[in-house]
């Protein structure tokens, strides 16, 4: 018996099999992770880019209707492909200047999935002069994780783009 020890213990084929086992696990905890950072780096840009693509969508239009608003909204929820939109709220303020004061105030309103421009008149001061406009976007993006095991919970992003109207001074909502 102490002879089949001696080779036992000597013998060395099958230690890079036994180290890879060993490391495996940790491989791929580490890939999983580099996967999710990814995905949620992703997530956060993607729900920048929504609000600026319905800012800016807004902002060349003379005049908007609620079908008109629909469509950019639309436009603006297919950016976040392929995360759910279900996952998206958006929120579209319009702030006009007083034409003698120049005192923002909110003109009109729009949403999808019950989304707000918090305090879009807060937001709008000192972005615009008497008889101007700025386009406010508030897109709100919640991020669920694939591995709940790396990132145990999800991640709400606010996103917020101010734009002022391209060729007008104003977007009339009709």
């Amino acid at each position: 018996m102490p002879g089949f020890l001696k080779r036992f213990i000597k013998n060395r084929r099958g230690t890079a099999a036994v180290e890879f086992a060993m490391i495996l696990p940790l491989m791929v905890t580490m890939l999983a992770g580099v996967v999710e950072v990814s995905n949620l780096i992703s997530a956060q840009r993607k729900a920048l880019a929504a609000a600026y693509t319905a800012a800016d969508l807004i902002a060349q239009e003379r005049s908007v209707g609620a079908t008109e608003v629909s469509e950019i909204l639309q436009a603006s929820r297919l950016v976040i492909d392929p995360f759910p939109d279900t996952a998206i709220s958006i929120g579209v303020a319009s702030v006009r200047y007083d034409a003698g004061s120049g005192t923002p105030s909110v003109d009109w309103t729009s949403s999808y999935n019950s989304g707000t421009v918090l305090n879009p008149t807060t937001l709008a001061a000192g972005l615009g002069q008497a008889g101007d406009s700025v386009v406010i976007v508030s897109v709100v993006f919640t991020y669920n994780p694939i591995f709940s095991v790396i990132l145990p919970s999800t991640f709400t992003f606010q996103e917020i783009a101010t734009t002022r109207p391209r060729l007008y001074t104003f977007v009339e909502y009709i």
